[in-house]
């Protein structure tokens, strides 16, 4: 066998290893915060980091938070997975990667409304600062943002791994930008009165289940 060969071998072995271990996790964090969403158990949680929240506010400030939440709206995030679609199929000729990435943003948007249909949990009472309609929890911000945001960040550290290009500068530097933007667009909804925080840190959980699914079908696939 070799020396590559081995190397991809032991790299896929410590692939699995590390989804066996973090999808239960994600999975019993997941469902530890929804039976304590349920028994409203966390509430008190929820309103103190929203009033804590609150206490920083500034029309700057909002301005700011309502362009961060936008990256994660329906129209900015349909139009940028196009885009980079179509860049994967026409530019890098990668289908499975666009695929893939189509996937993580669809498959977020329809588990992310049959979570909401099941748990129907009404948004908070607090003035919201921007339109928001529907049930709160999970937050479909946070989930989608999630599994789409990550799922693109992995695909573009595999096109540089491709490309001959490891630099774990850029590989980090793009796996850094995702995670902030990520947990950014999270917090956004809480500050804007439209999610308690628990509908967002549940929306994250799922939205890392659903992106560790997308990417297990794209190695198994590649």
């Amino acid at each position: 066998m070799s020396n590559k060969t081995t190397q991809q071998a032991t790299k896929l072995t410590l692939s699995v290893w590390w989804g066996l271990i973090t999808i239960p996790l994600l999975l019993f964090l997941l469902a530890w915060i929804t039976r304590k969403v349920l028994k409203h158990v966390l509430l008190p949680i929820d309103i103190a980091v929203t009033d804590t929240l609150r206490q920083w506010a500034t029309p700057t400030l909002t301005n700011i938070v309502t362009v961060i939440t936008h990256m994660a709206t329906d129209y900015f995030i349909i139009s940028l997975a196009a885009v980079m679609a179509a860049l994967f199929i026409l530019v890098w000729n990668n289908r499975k990667a666009a695929l893939t990435l189509l996937l993580a943003l669809g498959g977020g948007y329809l588990l992310n409304e049959t979570m909401k249909q099941i748990f129907a949990r009404t948004r908070p009472e607090w003035e919201h600062w921007v339109i928001a309609d529907g049930y709160s929890f999970p937050s479909g911000h946070a989930m989608v943002a999630a599994a789409f945001y990550g799922v693109l960040a992995y695909l573009l550290v595999q096109w540089l791994r491709d490309k001959g290009i490891s630099s774990n500068v850029a590989t980090t530097g793009i796996g850094f930008i995702a995670g902030i933007l990520i947990i950014c667009i999270a917090l956004s909804r809480v500050y804007l009165g439209v999610h308690y925080i628990t509908d967002v840190v549940a929306g994250i959980f799922a939205g890392m289940l659903w992106f560790f699914v997308c990417i297990y079908g794209y190695r198994r696939t590649k």
